[in-house]
This record gives C-alpha cells, sequence and structure tokens, in this order.
C-alpha cells in the first residue's frame, strides 16, 4: 500500500537556499524536486518554450539560471518556487497560499440587508500534488503531477449591504512526463484569465528539475502539445486562414508567429503527454450566480443561495504514437453573455432579477501531426452577433 506523506516546503525563498547541497536528512531520502512556476512576457514565454521543448540539457540549464537571477527578463513574476525530498513511488504535495473565509449562503432581514447564514473557506494560493515512479532509463523517473494556483480576481462586497460572492481564478496544470536528473523539464504552460492579466501579454510557465548532477543521458524522446486561441476580426480571420493554409509545412510555425504579434491571446495550454494518458493546461474563472432569492419585507430581491459556473476555455488533450503522432483534443468555452459585469445582477422590465446568461462552445478534433508544424484545428465566433472570430491552433512537440 502506497504511503501519502506532506512534505516539507520551501516556498518564495530565494532560488540560492533552493539550489544548494542538501542537507544530512535530505541526502537520505533518493529524490528532491523542485517545481517553479513563472509569468514572462507573451514573446519570452514561447522563446523559453523552444529552449526548454528542444534544447540541449545546457541550454535548459542556461535558460533556468537567467530566470532564477537577476538577468530575468523585465516584466518576469515568481508564482511559486517549491522543493521537497521524498522517495519514489510515494505521493508528495507543497502549498503556499492564505485561507479565505467568506460568507455563501444568506437570510433577508426586514429592513433587505443579508445575513450571512453559512461560510466557506477557500485556499488562495499555489497546491502542487506528484507522485514519482521508475522511468524507462536509470537516470529518469516518471513524474505525475497537478500543479493548481487560485486567485481572487475581485474583492468581497460589505456583507452588511451586499450578498455578492468573491470571483476566483482556477489556473491548473496536470500532466504526467518523464524527467531526467539535473535537466529542467516544461511541464507546462497557459495563459492567465483576462480578468488578471488584464492588457498584458504575458503566460506563466510551469518547470519541475529533479536536483543533483546532470545525467549523462537525455531522457526518451517525448510529445509535447500546446494549444493556442487567438482572436481577431473576421475580414483578418479569413485571410489569415487563406495564408495559413497555403504555407507548406515548413512555414507554417513562422506564419502562426507573425499572428503572434497582431491578435489578441485568448487561451493557451502547453502540456508534456505521454501516450494515452490525458493532460490538461489552462485558467478558469469560477463565477458564482444567484440560484435563488428571497424578498424581503422592504421588497428587496435577496440573493440567498449561489451556483458556480466556471467561465473561460478547458483543453484536455490525448496523444497516440501508433506509427504517426495523432492527437486527441476536446475543447470547451463558457462564456458570460449577460450580466455584463461580474457585481451586477440582470432585471427584467418588472424589476424582477433574471438568470445569468452562458454561450457555450464544444468543438473536438481527432488530427495527425508532424512534429513541430502548427496545425489549425477549429474556429468559432465568442458571442451569437459579434465581429471577431477565434482561431484555435494546436502544435505537437517532439
Amino acid at each position: 500500500m502506497r504511503k501519502t506523506t506532506k512534505m516539507r516546503t520551501l516556498l518564495l525563498l530565494p532560488t540560492a537556499l533552493l539550489f544548494h547541497a542538501a542537507s544530512a536528512d535530505e541526502a537520505a531520502a533518493p529524490v528532491n524536486l523542485c517545481v517553479e512556476v513563472y509569468e514572462l512576457q507573451q514573446a519570452h514565454a514561447f522563446s523559453l518554450q523552444r529552449i526548454l521543448t528542444e534544447g540541449t540539457a545546457a541550454q535548459r540549464l542556461r535558460a533556468m539560471e537567467v530566470l532564477r537571477s537577476n538577468e530575468r527578463p523585465e516584466g518576469t513574476r515568481i508564482i511559486a518556487i517549491g522543493q521537497c525530498a521524498w522517495k519514489a513511488g510515494e505521493r508528495g504535495q507543497f502549498s503556499s497560499g492564505r485561507e479565505l473565509i467568506y460568507p455563501s449562503l444568506f437570510d433577508p432581514s426586514p429592513d433587505g440587508i443579508p445575513i450571512p447564514s453559512a461560510f466557506e473557506m477557500r485556499l488562495v494560493g499555489t497546491r502542487a500534488e506528484f507522485e514519482l515512479t521508475r522511468g524507462e532509463s536509470p537516470d529518469a523517473l516518471l513524474l505525475t503531477s497537478s500543479v493548481r494556483t487560485v486567485e481572487l480576481a475581485s474583492r468581497l462586497a460589505n456583507p452588511a449591504d451586499d450578498a455578492r460572492q468573491p470571483v476566483f481564478v482556477e489556473s491548473e496544470v496536470t500532466t504526467t512526463a518523464e524527467l531526467t536528473t539535473g535537466v529542467p523539464r516544461l511541464l507546462g504552460m497557459h495563459a492567465p484569465h483576462p480578468d488578471l492579466r488584464g492588457a498584458n501579454a504575458v503566460l506563466r510557465v510551469v518547470v519541475a528539475t529533479l536536483v543533483g548532477a546532470v545525467a549523462d543521458t537525455m531522457p526518451p524522446p517525448t510529445s509535447d502539445a500546446c494549444i493556442e486561441v487567438w482572436e481577431l476580426p473576421q475580414p483578418a480571420a479569413a485571410t489569415f486562414k487563406n495564408l495559413f493554409e497555403a504555407a507548406p509545412a515548413s512555414e507554417r510555425a513562422d506564419v502562426l508567429n507573425k499572428l503572434r504579434t497582431s491578435a489578441t491571446l485568448i487561451a493557451c495550454g502547453h502540456r508534456a503527454l505521454r501516450p494515452g494518458l490525458q493532460s490538461s493546461a489552462g485558467s478558469l474563472k469560477e463565477y458564482a450566480h444567484p440560484k435563488r432569492f428571497e424578498t424581503s419585507g422592504a421588497g428587496v430581491h435577496i440573493p440567498t443561495e449561489f451556483e458556480t459556473t466556471k467561465l473561460g476555455c478547458q483543453m484536455p488533450v490525448t496523444i497516440k504514437t501508433e506509427g504517426m503522432l495523432v492527437l486527441q483534443c476536446g475543447f470547451k468555452e463558457i462564456v458570460r453573455l449577460s450580466p455584463a459585469k461580474d457585481d451586477t445582477y440582470s432585471s427584467d422590465a418588472q424589476g424582477d432579477v433574471v438568470p445569468a446568461v452562458f454561450n457555450r462552445v464544444d468543438i473536438r478534433a481527432d488530427t495527425k501531426f508532424e512534429p513541430r508544424v502548427p496545425q489549425m484545428i477549429g474556429a468559432y465566433l465568442p458571442h451569437p452577433t459579434g465581429k471577431n472570430v477565434r482561431m484555435i491552433f494546436a502544435t505537437v512537440f517532439r
């Protein structure tokens, strides 16, 4: 029976402490794993993606040294760094954050002021769960991991005069990848929800390293997949589609790079893949909207119960390698059409509150890929009456 162990955590400490030699107690543990999460400007993130998927061990190490130093690119933010020691075959975890307690149910009072009647607690921060098993080579280990970050997108209203809920954004990278001692491995990359990044074109990368001397051999080739969703006006989308499809396979990556400098990034999810295992990467906004109302003695509609809808893009991916790379992708997006803002309710002509309205998109693709050759796997209108088109591209790295 496997053990489940909570590990000691070193989070958001100077990286010199994280990468010094292990203590005597730590030296007894055969495995020492470091997980790092960074936020970078979009161009720097795609450059790092290329190095960590195609570069040599020396190039990968140098790229991570730059991130950990004062030479890191301008605008880079450290989201979380955690290192812990444990034995292969055990499950480990680390977390860092604060516990946010907020009212989740309300009762109306005679004067129309909502009275909290129940509370919930949410950890706002980063939590990583992982398990290591022996890989195909002596220096490699197979890492199954889930790295989840929860952030508060909007502040709480004052329960004394309002019953609106806090809005959380949850970002997660779930994957299985083979790691070699001393060589950084890109586990995933994703775009933070627009509520968190605002007008900034940024991406977040999740990197894992088995701390120790660099192994003499690199792990066997593995496949990574990156799904990107870009928005642009309909005429420009039609022009780009024709340009992309007319380009030879050797030039499609360059054509996609041009789109990255002119279109608006909606979602991006890069993840390491193992054949037959599903992986995911993305960022979803948890929108709590009223499910039930009661009318107070003053005639005020008071929301007394809420339900949560996750807004954004979900992109689970599975890869098969039977003779040729085949990517199975399930793309889902939920967009709120009304109310226009998180902190408002929609009303009808009589002043009664009406339910929130959502637009749902569901696209499934099962496509053959050549390594490093992007393909367009779908396009859609995010709003039924909108003038913009969202285009979905996928690239498989091997």
